[in-house]
């Protein structure tokens, strides 16, 4: 995950934080309370594969807080705030392991709760990854 190895590799991690975390939404891995869900995500892969195979896939996930899956659920675009919901939380878990074929929620539960935590009966899960 290039963020991290830019916060990592660079002496001045204040620019590094400033580019990823703002109110434009920023990258996840710089907002404790969604990083905290994608920490826990990973642990559920490693449930299924080893760490560094469920790192690998994780990393493959989109982490711009203001684009699907994270937009609605745990960002509000037009606030441009951080979303606190242990039900949309949940919901992101579940969409991300939905996204990395690791789901072990039925298809039809699954996009019922999307919908009404996203309060949009149209809306259609996230594109998985492969």
């Amino acid at each position: 995950m290039d963020e991290l190895k830019e916060f990592f590799d660079t002496p001045n991690t204040a620019s590094v934080v400033q580019r990823y975390r703002g109110s434009h939404g920023g990258s996840i891995l710089f907002r404790p309370l969604v990083l905290g869900i994608f920490v826990h995500f990973i642990g559920l892969l490693t449930k299924q594969m080893s760490l560094p195979d469920a790192m690998k896939l994780a990393g493959k996930l989109p982490r711009e807080l203001n684009k699907i899956p994270y937009n609605g659920l745990v960002w509000d675009n037009t606030t441009k705030r951080i979303l606190n919901s242990g039900s949309h939380k949940v919901t992101l878990r579940k969409i991300l392991l939905y996204m990395v074929g690791q789901s072990d929620t039925a298809k039809k539960d699954l996009i019922e709760r999307y919908r009404r935590d996203l309060g949009d009966i149209a809306e259609e899960l996230p594109a998985t990854i492969s």
